[in-house]
């Protein structure tokens, strides 16, 4: 199959690339900055350079091919972008990534925004896949879990805002990467959107649990209560030079993140690690990255 994949120089993009080159698909990669793909281009892919939100520059890449995977974020801009792109190069088949949030009972700005995107997927009229991801990590690229990795590395004792009884489900990237794959290959997947997620749903408490044992670590967590957590980071957003978390944050640590795999699985034969595999696979990684440093 001739395939575009839009965002391959991404953490989830560059998963998804190996496994369709693997799998013998011939690919174009739609990038921001070309150079940036260069290594793609030695393996055997075709680099076209322009941005989501250019439906021009993405026809043109997409004419005679057969799909678009796209890896990158999906806003409004860009669904509406991506649906003028695939009809004017008579595209039917994309495969998109959405994302689990929009299920958030906070009244977050973003929910509305991911909802109008997707919706605007839905109702195109084209084949689509939509696969929501929760929370990705994986390897030392994550912006999540390498943190965490980090800070138990060095610390004894480590802040929770709230109870840390709420679940979660945290993804492990090459299980987000095959099921793209997966859903591209598999035509009952048409028309259909799938929430995807780790193999096991845990507390906050038990993913700092887990990650401190693979780690060989002793940790106490020191829990802040909510109201007061929520005071100290918008102290800190305000004080901060370069804040790297907000209050929407620590409330979705607060409120259950748990989605049901049955139909991805009955539908495509997805099958995801726990996070304990998932995480001893990260620690590996991200150890054998430092040693090589």
């Amino acid at each position: 199959m001739k395939v575009v994949l839009a965002g391959a120089t991404g953490f989830t993009g560059k998963r998804i690339f190996d496994l369709l080159l693997d799998r013998g698909h011939e690919l174009t990669c739609y990038a921001r900055t070309a150079s940036r793909a260069g290594d793609l281009a030695e393996r055997g892919a075709r680099l076209v350079e322009g941005g989501l939100e250019d439906a021009r520059a993405l026809a043109g890449a997409l004419a005679d091919h057969d799909a678009l995977v796209s890896a990158g974020p999906l806003t409004p801009r860009i669904a509406t972008a991506i649906v003028e792109a695939a009809r004017e190069a008579r595209v039917p088949r994309i495969i998109v990534l959405g994302s689990t949030s929009i299920f958030t009972s906070l009244a977050a700005s973003s929910k509305a925004r991911k909802t109008k995107a997707e919706s605007t997927i839905r109702e195109s009229g084209l084949d689509f896949t939509v696969l929501r991801p929760t929370m990705i990590y994986g390897t030392h690229e994550d912006r999540n879990m390498c943190r965490l990795v980090d800070f138990l590395s060095s610390h004894r004792f480590i802040p929770v805002f709230g109870t840390g009884d709420f679940l979660q489900q945290p993804v492990y990237v090459e299980d987000l990467a095959s099921a793209a794959v997966l859903a591209l290959e598999n035509p009952s997947s048409v028309g259909k959107a799938y929430d995807v997620a780790g193999g096991n749903a845990l507390s906050y408490n038990d993913v700092i649990e887990t990650t401190a044992r693979l780690l060989g670590k002793r940790i106490t967590c020191v829990h802040i209560p909510l109201r007061l957590s929520l005071f100290l980071v918008r102290l800190y957003w305000r004080l901060a030079p370069r804040p790297r978390f907000h209050s929407e944050q620590v409330l979705r640590l607060n409120e259950d993140k748990v989605f049901p795999t049955d139909e991805i699985e009955r539908d495509l034969g997805y099958a995801a690690l726990t996070f304990a595999e998932g995480m001893g696979r990260e620690i590996s990684e991200i150890r054998e990255w430092k040693s090589g440093a």
